[in-house]
């Protein structure tokens, strides 16, 4: 399976954010179980548009802004891959990146990152949900969520075509891709729970 992914930042597991450190930790995984990913990440601080930013087992083309030069990249990606993975939610170029997949008939899931509890009014948060969240996230062919929780928050704005949650198989995890002298750490056998999960699921959607 071909997958793509739109990130905001450049993947890297040493910063403080988790869900950088998830991403990382996925795309590591996706490519040692033989995946092909692409992957692009929006930062403010690219040394230029397009730069290639290498990490553990794939590379981040990185632009700074919005251009003509991002938009024809993801164009390109987007016809290249089967899948298109977004990453948050209440983000302005996830919303516009989600619009062009499917303008390129490419379906895409929604990892939400636990981000149904933005630090924005709650006045502002049900006029996007109304208005424009909504409306994105009933596109996507599935919700991957960490809990029942927050599907139910989901449920609450807007009726998703379907959800996925991991199963907390860890153990066998362990087991499959650790060895003696290297097991997996606890927090890497859980980003691969995510990888299994979303793309078994994705395979019987057949895509």
């Amino acid at each position: 399976m071909n997958i793509f992914h739109f990130i905001i930042g450049k993947a890297n597991k040493n910063r403080s954010n988790g869900v950088n450190q998830v991403i990382a930790g996925l795309c590591k995984y996706s490519s040692l179980n033989g995946q092909s990913l692409r992957v692009i990440g929006l930062a403010s601080n690219a040394v230029t548009e397009g730069e290639i930013v290498q990490r553990d087992g794939f590379q981040v083309e990185v632009y700074s802004k919005w251009s003509l030069k991002l938009f024809k990249a993801l164009v390109y990606h987007l016809k290249w891959c089967d899948i298109l993975h977004l990453h948050g939610v209440y983000n302005w170029s996830n919303i516009v990146v989600g619009k062009i997949a499917k303008w390129c008939l490419t379906p895409f899931v929604i990892t939400a990152h636990n981000g149904f509890s933005p630090s924005m009014s709650k006045f502002r948060k049900k006029l996007f949900d109304v208005l424009i969240q909504k409306r994105f996230m009933e596109s996507a062919l599935a919700i991957h969520i960490l809990a029942q929780e927050e599907g139910t928050e989901i449920l609450e704005m807007c009726t998703p075509k379907s959800f996925i949650m991991h199963q907390m198989v860890l153990t066998w995890m362990i087991f499959l891709y650790g060895s003696a002298q290297n097991r997996m750490t606890i927090i890497e056998a859980l980003q691969i729970l995510w990888l299994l999960d979303i793309w078994v699921e994705l395979a019987r959607k057949k895509i």
